[in-house]
């Protein structure tokens, strides 16, 4: 529901996994940590982007605002679901008469902000949320090198059969797109507050010397990697360090 400020921020992202601020370790907090801990108590999620084309979202959907849910109430926060928000937000939307031109179709942008605007007002007055959390499952083009893509804190080997098939096939770099949970925290006045991401998974494997698809049932599948991926986004946010990333065991022959 942000999507022009979400282009900027995984842009943003993006640069720190290809490499383009490699000098300088990535900072999520756009304001100082302590001016986030003395004014927000109570973040109101907003419903989580998800991609278009997974065959049943809703589960998906449901698994990460919980464990978004929970680490921000692990950290000392109350949490409004986002039930609240898109129900403003869709009474902002027939109040305010949309933001679609109805002559082209196209996104009035102009028109969007009114009625973010106005859904934040709302929000806030109803709920008493002093900050607002926009979190999306995105893809992001990533690199890899001798078959290992390294991107938002985790890692991922993209050969299937392990090292064995690595040994038949070869040794491979590239770039591959890949899942990242990604978290946007802003002020009741839409003001960016920390912006972080949590790799979870590659969208294809690595065949001999060509890609396939890792089937659309597969994704988010893995519970290990999907609790992994809200540590890395939020445990900054909360004081908590995050674990380095480990070595899976997929690259072992069998």
């Amino acid at each position: 529901m942000k999507s022009a400020r979400r282009f900027s921020m995984c842009f943003a992202l993006l640069c720190c996994v290809t490499g383009c601020a490699a000098t300088t370790p990535y900072n999520p907090f756009k304001v100082p940590q302590a001016d986030i801990k003395s004014k927000v108590k109570i973040v109101a999620l907003v419903p989580i982007n998800v991609p278009t084309d997974l065959d049943n979202p809703d589960p998906v959907k449901s698994t990460f605002e919980t464990l978004v849910a929970a680490k921000l109430k692990d950290g000392g926060y109350q949490v409004v679901p986002s039930d609240e928000y898109n129900k403003i937000w869709k009474q902002m939307m027939e109040q305010l008469g949309g933001f679609f031109d109805p002559m082209t179709g196209k996104r009035d942008n102009e028109k969007f902000k009114t009625v973010r605007q106005h859904t934040l007002r709302e929000l806030a007055a109803k709920t008493k949320a002093d900050a607002i959390l926009d979190f999306s499952l995105s893809p992001i083009k990533v690199s890899f090198a001798n078959n290992r893509a390294v991107w938002h804190g985790t890692s991922e080997y993209l050969m299937s059969g392990g090292a064995f098939a690595a040994f038949l096939g070869g040794s491979f770099s590239g770039t591959v797109l890949a899942l990242s949970l990604v978290v946007d925290l802003s002020d009741i006045n839409d003001v960016e507050m920390y912006v972080n991401a949590g790799g979870i998974q590659s969208l294809s494997k690595l065949s001999g010397n060509r890609f396939v698809n890792v089937p659309r049932s597969e994704l988010f599948a893995d519970e290990e990697r999907n609790h992994k991926a809200v540590d890395i986004a939020l445990n900054p946010l909360i004081g908590r360090s995050v674990e380095p990333d480990k070595q899976t065991s997929d690259e072992k022959s069998y």
